[in-house]
């Protein structure tokens, strides 16, 4: 094999015992043993799930041998594997192929090595401890199986391929892996509206991470590794990850899903009782954007008629309009707002009554179907809603009370909801009031990462996320900082302060660090609501990513 031999891990958890990395445009390690220097770049294959590890000898006084040990779990994400009867050791080997089925058909693995010879060992390593996992109060050791060693021999200035996925991987396509990426990268970069500024390039090329299904039902994963694909979260998101990314017809399909989907959800108590607004939101983004007048006149503005029919008549679980024309909810059992943290039957914010996001979206839907169909009715229901809003809403202590008419009263707590009710539009609150919300959520809610989600010295505030499952549960909107928040803030700021473009643009500015400390290339879901701001929560997060770029989009006047 040479005068030296060098090792590395394939494991489920990550890529082990490298050092200096970089990100240019991928994840690239480097580590030195001895004479030799070594690097490796890690990058997916855009559509499969393949992952492709590239090694690269780059000095040497010879040829070096490197020993590669692929560790296999065959299991989700949540749940570790350990040594059991069940699972099957056989491996299927070919020439620069391995592949196993551990747990039989659906649990299929490949890993493509050319160039690389494979030698069998079969045996399990026992107890790997994860250190994320203690934190987080979750199972934290595992046992994982090692099938055999790839060995390569490498010259200085050679490389080694390996493709790790459900399906084999050719040669040509490890080959060529690189070059398709960038090529994809740049293709990105070329439909996207935005002008060129710092981090444009990375936060549009992160959007993809996000976008499924773009050729079909386009939809949104809201995060990476624990969410699934969820309507909220792709309505939010929608600007950032779509048209400021210049992907018209993928907004367009989720458009037109959610809008099928949501009265009848709404109507059965299956919906936050926010969507529709967000629904009526992210359409009207979509056409001025582009002009498309046809999908909110054949899908959207029937939906957001039915729902608003809906509610205003009982047919809604849980939610109705009340008589002074505000819209007020009852949980249902569940949370409905986006601040959903449970614990069994305990919701941990359950915001019952008349919630201050929840009205200024649905003000903002009957202005815009008012506006799209002409219902009289509609106008009207606005109007009522907009002077029920200011007469309920303003504080004395300051800014707006985050939910009126609870079964405790009115809530006072300083929480960053009720800048929606100066980001959406202009009609729902006087200037003055509106300067007034976003001097508090300034002063008492901003970080640089995101707005809290409560006011420090508030008795409920918990500014660290951490812990177990409970301690973070109850933590979750109680005071840690949400990036998602800033794409309103941005837009209030836009709308109250002179230098309010300039103003936006610097919220973006802390993320040039962080997109290399947490989610490589990605946004956090949450950071601390104190000092350091430690990022925490989902890797990568669709919609705090997209605040980041709707900002630069609206900032830009592109949106």
């Amino acid at each position: 094999m040479g005068a030296n031999q060098y090792s590395d891990t394939l494991h489920p958890q990550g890529f082990l015992d490298l050092v200096g990395f970089r990100l240019d445009p991928w994840p690239t390690w480097t580590w030195q043993v001895d004479e030799a220097r070594l690097e490796k770049q890690v990058l997916m294959l855009h559509g499969a799930a393949t992952t492709v590890v590239v090694y690269r000898l780059l000095e040497a006084a010879g040829p070096v041998g490197l020993e590669l040990r692929p560790l296999i779990a065959g299991r989700d994400r949540h749940d570790p594997s350990f040594e059991n009867w069940s699972f099957r050791r056989q491996v299927e080997s070919s020439r620069g192929l391995l592949r196993m089925a551990p747990y039989g058909p659906g649990s299929e693995v490949a890993l493509s090595f050319p160039g690389g010879n494979f030698q069998v060992d079969g045996f399990w390593f026992y107890n790997f401890v994860y250190s994320r996992e203690t934190e987080r109060g979750l199972d934290d050791r595992e046992d994982l199986f090692n099938p055999g060693v790839v060995l390569f021999t490498l010259h200085p200035g050679e490389t080694a391929r390996v493709g790790v996925g459900v399906a084999e991987v050719t040669a040509e396509q490890l080959a060529g892996a690189e070059e398709v990426e960038r090529a994809r990268r740049a293709a990105l970069l070329a439909v996207s509206p935005l002008p060129p500024a710092p981090l444009r390039d990375r936060l549009l090329g992160a959007a993809a991470a996000f976008r499924v299904r773009e050729g079909a039902a386009a939809g949104v994963v809201a995060g990476y590794p624990w969410f699934g694909e969820r309507r909220r979260d792709a309505l939010i998101g929608l600007p950032g990850l779509f048209l400021a990314s210049g992907r018209a017809e993928p907004a367009r399909q989720v458009l037109a899903a959610a809008a099928a989907s949501l009265p009848a959800d709404l109507a059965a108590g299956l919906a936050g009782v926010d969507e529709p607004g967000w629904l009526a939101w992210a359409a009207d983004a979509y056409q001025r954007a582009t002009g498309d007048e046809r999908l909110v006149a054949e899908h959207v503005a029937p939906a957001l008629a039915e729902m608003v029919r809906a509610c205003g008549q009982g047919e809604c679980a849980g939610l109705a309009r009340a008589a002074d024309g505000l819209i007020a909810h009852q949980g249902t059992g569940r949370p409905r707002t986006w601040m959903n943290a449970q614990l069994g039957n305990w919701v941990v914010t359950p915001r019952t009554g008349k919630a201050v996001e929840v009205n200024a979206l649905w003000h903002f839907l009957l202005r815009r179907l008012a506006e799209w169909t002409g219902d009289a009715a509609a106008g009207a229901a606005a109007a009522t809603l907009c002077d029920a809003f200011r007469a309920r809403f303003p504080s004395p202590a300051g800014g707006l009370y985050d939910v009126v008419d609870t079964p405790n009263g009115d809530d006072a707590g300083v929480r960053p909801n009720q800048v929606l009710a100066v980001a959406l539009d202009r009609d729902l609150l006087p200037d003055e009031l509106a300067a007034q919300v976003v001097s508090v959520v300034t002063d008492r809610l901003l970080t640089p990462y995101g707005l809290r989600t409560l006011a420090p010295g508030d008795p409920r505030f918990r500014g660290i996320y951490a812990g177990g499952a409970a301690e973070r549960d109850e933590a979750y909107h109680q005071g840690p900082a949400w990036p998602w928040l800033l794409a309103p803030y941005a837009a209030a700021l836009m709308r109250c302060h002179p230098d309010g473009r300039a103003e936006a643009l610097a919220l973006l500015e802390p993320f040039a660090a962080h997109l290399d400390e947490y989610g490589l290339g990605q946004v956090a879901e949450l950071f601390d609501g104190v000092a350091p701001h430690t990022p925490r929560g989902s890797l990568a997060h669709a919609v705090s990513l997209a605040a980041l770029l709707e900002i630069g989009w609206r900032a830009a006047g592109t949106g």
